[in-house]
C-alpha cells in the first residue's frame, strides 16, 4: 500500500514494538464507544479531565467502519504505515515523522494547484521549535505553489503563528485558515489534496508516545456501496467544522 516516496519510512525496530501496545490503548476505548459504554453525551466528562472524549471515537468509528473496506481490521494489518514518536524525547526513535512527510510532498509531489490541508489541535504548543520546522515547510509547499490551508485551535498570538497566519493570507490562492478554533475537531491530520493523508490517533495533550498512520487515499480500499469521494467528503466535515 505505501508509497515510498511519499510515505514516511517505515518505523525503527524499537518504535516498531511499542506500535501494537499504543493501538490496543485506542482500541480499547474503540470498542467501548462501539458498544455504547462509551457515550457522546458524556463529551464534557471528557473535557475536564483533557481526555480524548466520545466525539472523537465516534469519528474514528464512522471513519474505519464505514469508509474502509475491513474496517479497524485492516487498519492493523497495515502496521507498517503507522509511526509513533516519543514526546518527552522527541529525537528518540526518530522523531515525528510529519516532518519526513511533508518534506516527502516538498521534494516527491506535484504540489502546484493542490489543497495541502492541516487540521490540528495544539499545533505542537509544548515544541514550538517543531512548530516552526513544519511552519518552514508549509511555507516551502507555498513557494511551490500549492495552497495551504491551517484548522487549529492554536491562536495567532502564539509564537511563530501571527506572522505565519498574515504569510498566508497573503496569498489570495491559499483556501481560508482559521486559528483559535474553540471547537475541537475529532480527528487531526495532514491531507494531501486528493491523494494522501497522515493522520493522528486520539491522545491527550500529556500523552508521552503517539501514533500517527499514512494512508494513500487514491489505493486505500474503500468499503463496498461506498466511493472514494465519499471518503473525501468524510474529511472535508472534519475540515469544514461539520463533525
Amino acid at each position: 500500500m505505501t508509497n515510498a516516496r511519499i510515505a514516511p519510512i517505515k518505523a525503527s525496530k524499537e518504535a516498531h514494538k511499542l506500535i501494537p501496545e499504543i493501538w490496543e490503548g485506542f482500541y480499547e476505548n474503540f470498542v467501548a464507544y462501539e458498544k455504547g459504554i462509551m457515550k457522546l453525551e458524556d463529551e464534557a466528562k471528557y473535557r475536564i479531565l483533557s481526555s480524548p472524549g466520545p466525539s472523537q471515537y465516534d469519528a474514528f468509528v464512522k471513519f474505519f467502519n464505514e469508509y474502509i473496506k475491513g474496517k479497524s481490521q485492516w487498519v492493523l494489518e497495515n502496521i507498517d504505515d503507522m509511526h509513533m514518536h516519543d514526546f518527552m524525547d522527541i529525537e528518540n526513535y526518530g522523531g515525528p515523522a510529519i516532518i519526513e512527510f511533508l518534506q516527502n510532498l516538498i521534494s516527491n509531489y506535484d504540489c502546484q494547484g493542490k489543497v495541502i490541508t492541516m487540521v490540528s489541535g495544539s499545533f505542537w504548543r509544548s515544541r514550538p521549535d517543531i512548530r516552526e520546522k513544519i511552519i518552514s515547510l508549509f511555507k516551502s509547499m507555498c513557494e511551490k505553489k500549492a495552497k495551504v490551508r491551517i484548522i487549529t485551535q492554536a491562536k495567532v498570538e502564539e509564537s511563530h503563528l501571527g506572522e505565519f497566519s498574515d504569510f498566508l493570507r497573503k496569498n489570495p490562492e491559499n483556501p481560508e485558515s482559521h486559528f483559535g478554533m474553540e471547537k475541537r475537531a475529532p480527528i487531526h491530520f495532514v491531507r494531501a489534496d486528493n491523494d494522501y493523508l497522515y493522520y493522528e490517533f486520539p491522545h491527550t495533550e500529556s500523552t508521552q508516545f503517539r501514533l500517527n498512520m499514512f494512508l494513500n487515499l487514491n489505493t486505500v480500499p474503500i468499503k463496498e456501496g461506498k466511493e472514494k469521494k465519499d471518503l473525501l467528503r468524510f474529511l472535508d466535515d472534519i475540515i469544514e467544522g461539520r463533525l
